[in-house]
């Protein structure tokens, strides 16, 4: 783990990452600022808000499931594989 502590001072992270092993958190890490304008620090229970960054990564992958022919317009997300794999 010395490895990760010493990452973010070489590649200038801003951010909060958490690993986690079997369910048990094994290494935790928060840098830079939450909010600058305000210089409130980032801490380790941070919540990002990027519900509307995200609209833009599911976008793509309905776009690219489409041209692929695995989905279509008018199909519905039931019938969209479970978590497990299996087909609905």
């Amino acid at each position: 783990m010395k490895e990760l502590t010493y990452l973010p001072n070489l590649t200038h992270f801003e951010g909060v990452v958490s690993i986690h092993q079997e369910g048990e958190l094994i290494f935790s890490h928060a840098d830079g600022f939450a909010h600058r304008g305000y210089r409130v620090l980032n801490t380790e229970t941070t919540r990002f808000g990027i519900a509307s960054g995200a609209k833009l990564f599911t976008a793509v992958a309905i776009l690219r499931l489409t041209v692929s022919r695995d989905w279509s317009t008018s199909t519905r997300s039931i019938h969209c594989n479970d978590s497990s794999g299996h087909r609905n």
